[in-house]
């Protein structure tokens, strides 16, 4: 089996107002800003993923699908106690889709080991995994790469979240990432994860 050195973590997207509802609950919640503005965060990974596995943050390109389904689910309940409120929610989301939608926009490393976690209501989650690790996001890009800038090298997976990278592919984005930003991130760093060590034992 071929080493994997990284992985590209294509975040999903509320599919139903029901959802969106639930994520929005008790405070405007995205999750690219969450990963964008927290240094360190527990996520979906593969099964598989190991320590110090480079992790390529990506807002999914199909997101913009469902925010014009939430939106038109939601103009057809105007009386929906939170309709204003909600439609705010939906506005910002598409802000953020038209900068950061079908792009890299944060480098990471995992930092923990894979744990599972069952969900007593599956019904507000938009992902299909249970098996999370916790990632130190330790670059913000200044300037998202589009996943069309890297398509020859790379395919994104149709299904779930997560498409695993060898050695060459993780070369060939921090290289593309030097170039526009500037700055040289090494294929590994053992130092980084044994300086933020998350223990997910007792999860």
């Amino acid at each position: 089996m071929e080493e994997i050195f990284g992985f590209v973590n294509n975040m999903a997207f509320p599919k139903n107002l029901y959802q969106f509802e639930k994520n929005m609950e008790n405070d405007e919640y995205f999750n690219v800003l969450d990963v964008l503005s927290h240094s360190l965060v527990g996520w979906t990974v593969d099964k598989y993923a190991k320590l110090g596995q480079l992790c390529f943050w990506s807002h999914t390109a199909t997101t913009i699908t469902n925010i014009t389904n939430i939106e038109e689910e939601l103009k057809g309940k105007t009386n929906h106690p939170k309709y204003s409120y909600l439609m705010n929610c939906l506005e910002k989301a598409k802000q953020l889709y038209n900068k950061y939608g079908g792009k890299i926009f944060a480098v990471g490393r995992v930092v923990g080991e894979p744990f599972e976690e069952k969900h007593e209501d599956r019904d507000y989650i938009h992902w299909s995994s249970r098996v999370y690790g916790v990632m130190y996001n330790f670059y913000n890009l200044t300037t998202p790469i589009d996943r069309q800038e890297f398509s020859d090298f790379i395919t994104i997976a149709n299904k779930g979240a997560i498409t695993n990278l060898n050695k060459e592919q993780c070369e060939k984005l921090l290289k593309m990432i030097e170039e526009k930003e500037g700055v040289k991130i090494p294929l590994v760093d053992e130092g980084m994860v044994n300086r933020h060590f998350y223990d997910t034992s007792n999860q």
